[in-house]
């Protein structure tokens, strides 16, 4: 039987992780900002619960060669 999840450690674990790793997950995925939601930024998880991330990419549009 595993030890109980607190809620809020977890909820500073993740914020923490994703803060160490955002500069790589940025360059490697273009990605703008990231933002946790659900019940572990709620403090309502549970021992099984997911972790839900909002991302958001940097918009890139390759430019289209002019067709003449």
């Amino acid at each position: 039987m595993s030890d109980p999840i607190c809620p809020t450690m977890r909820k500073q674990q993740v914020l923490q992780l994703l803060g160490e790793q955002f500069a790589e997950i940025q360059e490697q995925f273009g990605v703008r900002r990231l933002a946790l939601f659900g019940s572990t930024a709620s403090g309502e998880d549970q021992a099984g619960s997911d972790i839900d991330i909002l991302v958001e990419f940097i918009l890139w549009v390759k430019p289209t060669p002019s067709i003449t």
